[in-house]
């Protein structure tokens, strides 16, 4: 080994450059086991057939483990009505049932069409029937109050 404290060194000299033979020195590597192209594509790959061990007794999925879930929406479309219900000042209650009803519709839509996936049809439907009752007392309210102001005379 060489001392670490010496510089180290880089000259050319110090890795002189070797030329290559003359001639057929180097020899030719060899040709392919395949033709120069690659084999045409088959159109799929298939994989061979798995065989799998059944399941340990009792540990079987069930119909059971496959629960669906309540949709988050026909839970929106209660709540929305409800507060709606319970809202007091007009405003309020138009403002909570619209999207009470909008969303029990979409709700009851996508619970029908997720085969079995989603449920809470009952809330979706307890929704649209609170939301729409609300709506009918508001505008039955407002046509009262409408008639009240037109029949008295503040003149």
């Amino acid at each position: 080994m060489s001392d670490p404290s010496q510089p180290v060194n880089t000259s050319a000299a110090a890795f002189p450059l070797s030329t290559p033979p003359a001639g057929d020195a180097f020899p030719l590597p060899p040709p392919p086991a395949f033709p120069m192209a690659p084999p045409p594509f088959d159109g799929g790959y298939v994989a061979a057939p798995v065989a799998y061990a059944p399941y340990p007794q009792g540990l079987a999925p069930t119909q059971d483990a496959l629960v669906a879930q309540t949709s988050g929406l026909a839970i929106a479309s209660l709540v929305c009505s409800l507060a709606a219900l319970s809202a007091v000042i007009l405003t309020f209650t138009i403002i909570l049932c619209i999207p009470g009803i909008i969303l029990g519709h979409v709700a009851w839509w996508r619970i029908s069409h997720s085969n079995g996936q989603l449920k809470g049809k009952g809330l979706a439907i307890a929704g649209l029937i609170i939301g729409y009752i609300i709506f009918a007392l508001v505008i039955l309210l407002a046509l009262v109050v409408v008639a009240v102001f037109r029949s008295s005379s503040f003149n």
